[in-house]
């Protein structure tokens, strides 16, 4: 089977001691990792001529063989089903409604777990889904965005978008923004499922989504954080990382935060695009940061968790763990909840 969301993380942490590192300028040049140390395979995934989401993935977890199993049906099974010789269609995979709630039939009340209902898709569904106005919204490597009625699983529409979807929706104002392994941001009515506009990156954009003040930011496997208008679809500004990124960035008090896997987080200004500060780990930071009360939390591949001032980039604590904690944080009545992939899932006290 294709490899999963948490299949890129399997690897051990890239970082010589996994130690806490501090702020380090981002390094440009012919090489976009700036000499780091880390392992051949994931510096292959990271700087060759297509560092899509499935190639960090195999380099991650060290499957090189299996990876390249899976590249293989992957190329054939996608150019069957979309056609792309021939340029025809594909059919939308069709949805079943599923059954209703059972307490809404007027039947007992089931259990807590009990299936309210079950929507099948045409592929492997690895999207975060949005829920908004009673209608869950999700992606699906079938290449379709689907709109599901929230209370019995019945499909409004289906949105075609001409590759993968690993993009969770961000659902603003009536419209739903996804982004696709096809290198476009989609811009969709969330009404009927019309298309408003698309944006062309360089590359497939693979992770969630946020919008805020009227702008669309979304991290980019061509190792760009863009910001996009989102009533026009135009390109506001574009920052350059080092590598892929996957993260889903944060937005407050007019400061962009995003993770990297060129081992950085960012903070960039809303309006330009242009950096604040940037903070270096030993190891690439897949998801956040996530903010709550001036501070920036997240994991990082070399197996630590970290704690940043928003305003000056500068640590307050770091937590080390097992292994990776490639997760994103949830912080809760001054508690931080990761995970790690040293088995453990942890409640740090924040400050």
């Amino acid at each position: 089977p294709a490899p999963s969301r948490t299949g890129r993380h399997a690897a051990p942490g890239p970082g010589a001691d996994g130690g806490p590192a501090g702020r380090r300028p981002a390094t440009g040049g012919t090489d976009p990792l700036g000499g780091m140390r880390i392992p051949p395979a994931l510096r292959a995934a990271l700087t060759g001529p297509d560092p899509g989401r499935r190639r960090i993935l195999l380099a991650l977890a060290g499957t090189c063989a299996a990876g390249l199993a899976v590249l293989g049906w992957e190329l054939s099974d996608d150019g069957a089903r979309r056609g792309v010789a021939d340029g025809n269609r594909p059919r939308p995979a069709a949805g079943r409604k599923a059954a209703p709630h059972t307490a809404a039939s007027g039947r007992k009340p089931q259990p807590p777990g009990t299936v309210l209902w079950t929507f099948p898709t045409g592929n492997h569904v690895e999207s975060d889904p949005a829920v908004a106005g009673g209608v869950v919204y999700a992606g699906s490597e079938d290449h379709n965005v689907y709109a599901i009625r929230a209370s019995d699983g019945a499909r409004l529409w289906t949105y075609y978008t001409g590759a993968q979807v690993y993009s969770g929706p961000a659902v603003a104002d009536g419209v739903v923004y996804v982004g696709s392994n096809d290198h476009n941001l989609h811009a969709i009515r969330a009404s009927d499922g019309a298309k408003l506009w698309k944006y062309t990156a360089g590359e497939s954009i693979t992770g969630d989504l946020t919008v805020a003040g009227g702008v669309v930011y979304a991290g980019c496997d061509d190792q760009n954080v863009y910001a996009i208008d989102a009533a026009r679809g135009d390109k506001i500004w574009a920052k350059f990382t080092g590598a892929p990124v996957f993260a889903k960035p944060a937005v407050a008090h007019g400061v962009v935060y995003v993770g990297s896997a060129d081992f950085h987080v960012y903070a960039l200004r809303a309006s330009d695009g242009s950096e604040v500060w940037n903070y270096f780990t030993n190891g690439p930071v897949f998801e956040g940061p996530v903010l709550a009360g001036g501070v920036a939390y997240f994991g990082s591949g070399d197996h630590n968790v970290y704690a940043l001032r928003a305003r000056s980039g500068s640590r307050l604590w770091s937590f080390r763990t097992g292994n990776q904690v490639n997760a994103a944080p949830a912080v809760v009545d001054g508690a931080v909840y990761i995970a790690s992939l040293d088995h453990n899932v942890y409640a740090l006290r924040a400050s």
